[in-house]
């Protein structure tokens, strides 16, 4: 009995000490769906005069590690020509075409902000690829709640792994590192939530073997912590569980 008393004590003064939840969008919120990840990544490189990938696995480091920077620099291109091509409206819409909300994000976003929780984005993505993103959530979290959204791309000098977006958000909300959380699904946001000192939750979405591998083989060491679902933030950061049942029935 004293030990549980203990874990809701240490629950609580967790939630009293994180004030907001920052989330990384593309495979945190939303997700691009496999095929359509090789398809514009192509695509891209198809507009450079570059063969593509057929290898899934390499697509799949491109998307979820920071080894992407020097895959572009192997093809022989400028990152900020890679990423404004990739960003160009035809592959924005192709992206769109093959992207959906993760089931866990917008219920989620929702009871957090029921729960007095900030909310803001940090994402290596381009505003205009983040504001349809942003709607496909608009059936369970508006998008005046969320009240942060840091393009990366856009706002800073370097995106994630680096740290810029995150303290840009911390600045904007008027938060100290310790008083926000990271939620993402990469190694760049490991490495950013790191960086800026704030804690970092990473959702399982089948990546943490390549992450892992990566870590490895670059020697890196972060503090990090794992979540099966989104649905388990709540519960990470000390506050009442999300009830899906519940919810369901309402």
């Amino acid at each position: 009995m004293k030990h549980n008393t203990n874990t809701k004590t240490r629950r609580r003064k967790l939630a009293n000490t994180i004030k907001a939840a920052l989330f990384d969008m593309d495979g945190t919120l939303v997700q691009l769906r496999t095929a359509g990840r090789m398809v514009v990544l192509n695509e891209t490189l198809g507009d450079f005069g570059k063969p593509p990938l057929t290898d899934a696995a390499l697509v799949e480091k491109f998307w979820f590690t920071s080894e992407r920077y020097a895959m572009i620099d192997s093809w022989g291109i400028g990152r900020p020509e890679f990423w404004k091509a990739f960003d160009c409206e035809r592959l924005l819409q192709l992206q769109l075409e093959h992207t959906y909300a993760f089931d866990d994000a917008g219920l989620t976003l929702a009871h957090l902000h029921q729960r007095g929780l900030r909310l803001g984005v940090v994402s290596n993505s381009a505003h205009v690829s983040l504001v349809p993103k942003l709607a496909l959530l608009e059936s369970q979290i508006a998008r005046e709640n969320i009240e942060v959204v840091v393009s990366c791309n856009d706002d800073v000098s370097r995106t994630k792994p680096f740290a810029d977006g995150v303290e840009l958000a911390l600045k904007k909300m008027g938060l100290q590192p310790e008083e926000a959380c990271l939620v993402g699904d990469s190694l760049d946001d490991i490495g950013a939530g790191n960086s800026a000192g704030v804690r970092v939750l990473i959702v399982n979405r089948g990546q943490l073997s390549t992450i892992s591998q990566t870590m490895e083989q670059q020697g890196l060491v972060y503090k990090f912590e794992v979540i099966n679902s989104l649905h388990e933030i709540p519960q990470a950061l000390g506050f009442p569980a999300l009830s899906l049942r519940a919810n369901a029935a309402a």
